[in-house]
């Protein structure tokens, strides 16, 4: 059964293009095994179509999302003198989840 997660749209549109020679595909009915499969259901299928009838712009102004970066973001450029002042800064300023920070590896 194919899954319901709208995550897999993006493996299955690489597979489709790799596996396909390395052409786009404008539709999956283009693939003689998917169209006479059902295994793909029809809101995803409808999604995938659509989508590769939109223009290459839109597209790509769809598939980047600018998340704000706290402290990264809020001013124009940082320049260090070593990679160890990086370092020291980002462990300083950043949170732990922009994962800037060293690892760290237990003794034990």
């Amino acid at each position: 059964m194919w899954p319901r997660c709208r995550a897999n749209v993006i493996p299955l549109l690489h597979l489709l293009h790799s596996s396909h020679g390395g052409h786009i595909l404008t539709s999956v009915r283009q693939i003689p095994e998917a169209a006479e499969s059902n295994a793909i259901p029809a809101d995803l299928l409808a999604d995938f179509e659509a989508a590769a009838r939109r223009p290459l712009r839109q597209r790509m102004r769809y598939a980047f999302i600018h998340t704000h970066k706290p402290v990264l973001d809020d001013a124009p450029f940082r320049a260090f003198d070593t990679t160890a002042d990086y370092r020291r800064w980002c462990e300083q300023n950043l949170p732990d989840w922009l994962g800037y920070g060293r690892v760290r590896l237990s003794a034990g």
